[in-house]
């Protein structure tokens, strides 16, 4: 049920994979006989080892709340990733994520998750992202480069080339610019 429920939300199935999830959370505890491998969304993140009867409660919560958000219900997301985080508040993606949910209720308090992530992991390139676009709409002009903190932290990320591209091509820098998109091609 968890493969099939992370599988579900990979696909963008978000309602089949929360019938998993809340499946899976309903499973009495017994012998361990799948074993996952997770890994923090930030290159170079933790690893973490975790069993389908062991310490998966919190997990669950954090995909159910996600696949909430992306359904479009983002109260009932932050409910559930309000759970995760109260049963492990030190796990930054749980903070990325709730931040996403409040976005989509346009909640400004999301700027505080995603700050609260990046004091449990301060390369988080999620949350380096997200607050490199909130300043972007919000400021029109940045302090701190957050876009070039997430390019840094993960080379590998697409929207934070492509959200650089567009403000340096606004901005009238094109040859950033055309770097930027090359970028995100080569991606």
């Amino acid at each position: 049920l968890f493969s099939r429920g992370l599988l579900c939300f990979q696909t963008g199935r978000f309602a089949q994979a929360k019938d998993d999830f809340l499946k899976v959370l309903a499973l009495p505890a017994g012998e361990t006989n799948t074993i996952f491998y997770q890994q923090r969304a930030a290159a170079g993140g933790s690893h973490q080892l975790v069993t389908a009867q062991g310490s998966t409660k919190a997990l669950l919560l954090n995909y159910i709340g996600c696949a909430e958000s992306k359904s479009g219900h983002h109260q009932q997301a932050i409910i559930y990733l309000d759970s995760a985080i109260a049963m492990e508040p030190m796990v930054a993606d749980y903070y990325v994520n709730r931040g996403l949910a409040k976005e989509g209720l346009q909640d400004p308090t999301a700027i505080s998750d995603y700050k609260t992530a990046l004091e449990l992991q301060q390369d988080h390139p999620v949350a380096l992202y997200n607050l490199g676009v909130w300043q972007r709409k919000e400021l029109g002009k940045t302090e701190v480069d957050y876009l070039e903190y997430a390019i840094e932290s993960d080379s590998s990320m697409l929207a934070p080339y492509l959200e650089r591209a567009y403000q340096r091509m606004e901005g009238g820098y094109y040859k950033g610019a055309l770097e930027d998109y090359t970028s995100a091609l080569e991606i």
